[in-house]
């Protein structure tokens, strides 16, 4: 009709910056310390958070924690006490990492202290939480909290392996797997201080609760950190 304009709507869909949760194993950043990879990790965190991307970091305490508890072991101390010194070791690694990143808050100690410094800053950092929880879980518990799209555990091994590559040299690399396939790698087992595997089974049994993609790769190579949050394809995805 004369007079009158008609306009078209047009519906744009606008991706979001990713949520991302890093898991960074103490066996990396801490086995001996390596400033270099600290650096280079630090260097990545910042660029992608200049993007929009928000970030939590949970640091595990590495070797020296297990030397810890070791000791703490020959001298018959309880659970509960050897867990308490891997906390602590976690958290020093942690500041260290903090202080890498230039953060103006200091490590949060709760998850909620995570979510307000992630509302005040764009990232948290964090090391253990209490006895009986590995900082595979604290991970998830942040990443579910602050409903992440990624959680990504930098470790020492290419990814997750049919079999445990460190005892078997014909064990095979899965690129991908559900939820339900990880469940039958990783087991059901029960937390012990020091516990060293690439996914805490607690963790595991968490994840149906979420829509969490979960991205385990070789936390040597910095770099895979960047390619992970970029959506390339590294180490392995585990999706619903």
């Amino acid at each position: 009709m004369p007079g009158i304009a008609f306009y078209a709507l047009t519906l744009i869909s606008v991706k979001l910056p990713p949520k991302v949760v890093l898991r960074l194993g103490g066996s990396i950043l801490a086995s001996p310390i390596n400033a270099q990879l600290i650096k280079r990790y630090a260097e990545i965190i910042k660029a992608h958070l200049s993007r929009g991307v928000t970030m939590g970091v949970v640091v595990g305490g590495g070797s020296m924690a297990r030397e810890y508890i070791r000791a703490a072991t020959e001298l018959g101390l309880a659970n509960s006490k050897k867990d308490a010194l891997a906390i602590r070791l976690s958290r020093v690694n942690a500041q260290l990492f903090n202080d890498a990143l230039g953060g103006r808050l200091g490590v949060s100690l709760s998850i909620r202290s995570a979510l307000r410094s992630i509302s005040q800053q764009g990232f948290a950092v964090m090391g253990g939480l209490r006895p009986g929880m590995t900082t595979d879980y604290v991970a998830f518990l942040l990443a579910k909290s602050m409903e992440a799209d990624i959680l990504v555990k930098a470790t020492d091994q290419e990814g997750i392996y049919d079999v445990d590559p460190r005892k078997n040299p014909n064990a095979h690399l899965i690129r991908k797997m559900s939820y339900a396939e990880l469940q039958s790698v990783v087991g059901s087992g029960l937390h012990e201080p020091g516990i060293h595997s690439i996914l805490d089974p607690l963790t595991v049994r968490g994840l149906p609760e979420t829509r969490l993609k979960v991205i385990v790769f070789n936390g040597a190579v910095p770099d895979n950190l960047d390619r992970a949050i970029n959506g390339e394809p590294i180490g392995t995805l585990v999706a619903p």
